[in-house]
């Protein structure tokens, strides 16, 4: 089989990481490593799927699985994720004035 292939990107200052798949079926066998579960999600070929996990430890981090085929697709996954970390951070973006968004989006990758 495989290696498994995604991009790893850094939510700093944020606490967590996002895993982006080009392809679905990586993200469904890095899903099933990580939860020694099997993968039962629907996702249609040019769809998109984020799965948020969390773990216990001296890390505590966050962790996101994204993917989507086409642009737009995973820009809408990837906002699921960054507004999903502003609310467990207590963080409410509101208005268009309202840098947490700008920052966050900004800040991927970065570390």
């Amino acid at each position: 089989m495989s290696a498994i292939k995604y991009t790893e990107l850094s939510l700093r200052p944020y606490p967590g990481k996002i895993l982006v798949f080009k392809d679905r079926k990586h993200l469904a066998r890095k899903y099933e490593e990580i939860t020694k579960e099997k993968y039962t999600y629907e996702i249609e070929e040019n769809g998109g799927r984020y799965h948020y996990m969390t773990f216990d430890g001296p890390l505590c981090d966050n962790l996101y699985l994204i993917y989507g085929k086409e642009p737009h697709v995973l820009a809408h996954e990837f906002s699921h994720a960054i507004l999903h970390t502003f609310s467990l951070c207590g963080v409410m973006p509101s208005a268009a004035r309202d840098t947490g968004i700008q920052f966050a989006q900004s800040a991927i990758g970065q570390g």
